[in-house]
């Protein structure tokens, strides 16, 4: 089976990180969906010295829920933001990266934990960009973006456009980093994370009520694939809790 990776990105004229390009190729990130014989461009986000002005610019320019703060949280989040890439290596699989490719991907694991202490995500120390959709083992399927080990995949093209479009309830980055959290907070935190694990826990009762209701509805508020499992269900209840909130509510 092959997927064919789309690699033009003309849709997206950002600025190409040219300058950083031959600096920080060392390090292999494991990432057993990249495709074979892509290109791999790893940068340590330690060493990316993106201005606050770059950061607002592209953030004001294609992050709707950034552009809808105030300035104090404006402020506040490029802030969280400049330490979550201090704190990952982010490896692109294409000869044209894109400064836009880190900070948006940055920024969707910002929006989710905004309002939380911990917001690094410390237990994920890679940030995988496929161009596309790509194609995993272990089983074979086609994604547009994933949680593995230590690693959150995802696709560049899904990741903006979903962006973009911020009232249809479908955001692959929300969606991605709902599992990350979760996962964070089963796996690293520990004890620590206890609050969260006892909250969540609580999903599982809605989930059922959820799914009577959406058995019995002639409209379908949630894709059918949120209602497989408790781990869908919180990521798909994430992206909607952005996009779709008053119809959430209600």
């Amino acid at each position: 089976m092959v997927i064919a990776v789309a690699a033009g990105l003309s849709y997206l004229r950002g600025t190409i990180i040219r300058r950083y390009a031959g600096e920080y190729l060392a390090l292999k990130v494991p990432a057993p969906n990249a495709p074979p014989g892509a290109p791999q461009i790893v940068f340590n986000g330690a060493r990316l010295h993106f201005s606050d002005a770059i950061l607002h610019h592209i953030l004001f320019k294609y992050h709707p829920h950034y552009s809808n703060l105030d300035e104090h949280n404006k402020a506040v989040f490029i802030m969280r933001l400049r330490a979550f890439i201090r704190h990952k290596h982010f490896s692109i699989y294409t000869h044209e990266p894109f400064r836009e490719m880190i900070v948006l991907s940055a920024a969707a694991a910002i929006q989710i934990s905004f309002g939380l202490k911990r917001y690094l995500f410390p237990w994920f120390r890679f940030i995988c960009i496929h161009p596309s959709e790509y194609l995993a083992v272990n089983p074979l399927r086609i994604l547009a973006g994933n949680v593995e080990g230590t690693s959150i995949s995802l696709s560049w093209r899904h990741l903006f456009d979903d962006m973009q479009q911020d009232t249809d309830g479908v955001n692959v980055g929300l969606h991605e980093m709902a599992h990350a959290l979760h996962r964070q907070h089963e796996h690293f935190y520990g004890i620590r994370g206890s609050t969260f694990r006892t909250r969540f826990k609580a999903i599982d009762n809605l989930d059922e009520t959820i799914m009577q209701r959406e058995t019995r509805a002639a409209t379908k508020f949630f894709p059918a694939y949120a209602l497989q499992n408790i781990h869908e269900f919180w990521a798909c209840s994430v992206e909607l809790f952005f996009e779709k909130p008053d119809t959430l509510y209600n």
